[in-house]
């Protein structure tokens, strides 16, 4: 049928276009004399102090920059890195892997930024957070100390919330780089791609990249907490499809095995997790009931 042809063919156009890692070359030939320092060079930043010598006079943009530096971006691209993180996020993080960290905002540095938002957010919006949490159950003497210690984890887990969401970005690392990366064959399918094969320190590193996909979407789920309370099974639900939409571009896999890696990736998540947790409690209680 001819739509379903053109439907190929757009959706082909668009997978090339993302693809590409558009590159800004500065052409610019004209000689200047940098007004810091005096070194005469050709280009946008002096080689010999690093000084932008674009825009000479102060204006409301010049002022933009500068409160960008106060977080770290005013010489990063923030929010290309925000947008390509939904537009061709897996593309993107293999550039960034690819040596191409010029272009995009470090990983690290931009999970601190958002979750510092994160939070004033929580505080100032929404006033939900993790402290807010008590557990009311009866008990002896023992089982209250121990629902107490709990409280105050979770509470210094909302006070710590970077490195929650570093030690989250980690957790994944092993299961992740396990169906991805550990012994990667190729497809059976023809015409797929070559599957890329990461170490783990590379793996860690796309991790906290996606896991600065999930900051976003809370922070909108933050901004907009009485309208998207209901529909947090749908958020759960799209947080798994833009993982799955991320590994497919990164790994290089097909649609269907890139689905069923990350669904075994992230069930083996839930049992590392959930085997901390209950490992935690029980050194905990051992803990409360030799005292």
């Amino acid at each position: 049928m001819p739509i379903v042809s053109k439907l190929k063919s757009s959706l082909q156009q668009i997978a090339e276009k993302q693809k590409e890692c558009v590159v800004k070359v500065d052409n610019d030939e004209t000689r200047r004399c940098c007004s810091s320092c005096g070194h005469h060079f050709v280009g946008r930043f002096c080689p010999q102090c690093g000084l932008d010598n674009l825009y000479q006079r102060l204006t409301v943009k010049s002022a933009w920059h500068s409160f960008l530096d106060i977080w770290g971006m005013g010489n990063r691209p923030m929010f290309r890195t925000l947008r390509d993180l939904f537009w061709r996020p897996g593309y993107m993080i293999g550039d960034y892997i690819d040596g191409k960290r010029g272009l995009y905002f470090p990983p690290f540095k931009m999970m601190a930024i958002l979750v510092i938002i994160l939070v004033l957010i929580e505080n100032f919006v929404s006033g939900s957070s993790l402290s807010d949490i008590h557990f009311n159950l009866d008990g002896g003497v023992e089982i209250e100390n121990t629902i107490n210690i709990l409280n105050k984890a979770f509470a210094w887990v909302n006070e710590h919330k970077l490195v929650y969401y570093l030690s989250l970005s980690a957790l994944s690392v092993l299961s992740v780089w396990l169906f991805f990366s550990w012994r990667t064959k190729p497809e059976k399918h023809k015409s797929a791609d070559k599957p890329r094969r990461l170490n783990v320190v590379e793996t860690f590193y796309s991790e906290v990249y996606i896991g600065n996909q999930g900051l976003i979407i809370s922070i909108i789920d933050a901004l907009c907490f009485h309208f998207l309370k209901g529909i947090v099974p749908f958020l759960l639900v799209f947080i798994i499809l833009i993982r799955i939409y991320s590994y497919k571009q990164l790994y290089q896999r097909s649609w269907i095995s890139t689905s069923l890696r990350t669904l075994a990736a992230l069930i083996l998540n839930l049992i590392i997790f959930y085997t901390l947790l209950i490992s935690a409690i029980i050194v905990i209680f051992v803990i409360e009931y030799t005292h």
